[in-house]
């Protein structure tokens, strides 16, 4: 439990280090993804264990990786809504970029811009304006394709994992397996 608030803690440090810093890069977010919304899953998975006295360090293993994918997927996810990806929340839209932080979508999509282009990105009042910015409608899909293709493959490594996990549980827990 210490470890994770102490995660949570230097998660909050440097996400707050990253406002305002539109260079950001996608391995940074997802370095405080880990630390803060990745911890507490990876919490959530390993705390039953634990409280059975399960200490097996492949069980562990395969639990912290869940997590840490289920903490980037679910923070990837949000980070979409923000650009009015697949928003059914009604999520104010672009309310990260007009707080001064770049979330992970918006740092997939500017990586590789110049810093004309990031800074006419960053000052867009509304969507439309950002799409155009970037390149238009297109070039907004192009990469949301490129970005999900990516989330893809983490998807694929959590079922891996999960398959992995399959074999560790006793008979009994493995109902575990189709809840998660």
């Amino acid at each position: 439990t210490a470890e994770v608030i102490s995660d949570l803690l230097e998660g909050e440090w440097l996400q707050d280090s990253v406002i305002g810093d539109f260079f950001v890069r996608l391995e940074q977010l997802d370095r405080i993804h880990n630390l803060k919304t990745a911890s507490l899953f990876k919490w959530c998975l390993r705390a039953p264990f634990i409280s059975q006295e399960r200490y097996q360090p492949e069980l562990h293993q395969i639990l912290e990786e869940l997590g840490t994918i289920l903490g980037q997927l679910f923070q990837r996810s949000d980070d979409l809504l923000d650009y009015d990806v697949r928003n059914a929340e009604g999520k104010a839209i672009l309310g990260d970029l007009k707080s001064g932080y770049l979330n992970s979508f918006g740092a997939f999509l500017t990586q590789n811009l110049d810093r004309k282009a990031i800074d006419q990105l960053v000052k867009s009042e509304n969507l439309v304006d950002f799409k155009k910015h970037l390149g238009g409608d297109e070039k907004f899909s192009s990469r949301l394709t490129e970005f999900d293709d990516k989330n893809k493959k983490l998807i694929q490594l959590y079922h891996h994992q999960l398959e992995n996990l399959s074999v560790l549980l006793k008979p009994d827990e493995q109902g575990l397996i189709k809840k998660l």
